[in-house]
């Protein structure tokens, strides 16, 4: 995909790189070069889009971070509630505490 770019230079020929094992995914980085530097956001634009597209056409998705989340209560606190978030957020008290200095 990126040696048919018409602004990627032949030589030095465009390379994917293995970069790390990813959550959920293998991590490649596609180096390609140019000497249109003025115009290096917008090729770098392309070639992203262009890979993306090959992916899709290929029956390729990317992967998307999932995350579990679990709300723990201490057992002397009784039954777990849904607080509005500026009730949430709030600093707790201890017993007796006023809030005043």
């Amino acid at each position: 995909m990126a040696r048919a770019h018409p602004e990627v230079l032949k030589t030095p020929a465009p390379q994917a790189v293995f970069i790390a094992f990813g959550d959920s995914s293998i991590n490649f980085e596609l180096r390609a070069w140019t000497n249109r530097f003025e115009r290096w956001p917008k090729i770098q634009t392309e070639l992203a889009g262009g890979v993306y597209a090959a992916l899709h056409r290929a029956g390729m998705t990317l992967p998307f971070p999932q995350r579990e989340v679990r709300v723990l209560r201490d057992a002397t606190d009784g039954p777990a509630a849904v607080l509005p978030f500026e009730a949430a957020t709030r600093p707790r008290r201890s017993p007796g505490d006023t809030g005043r200095p």
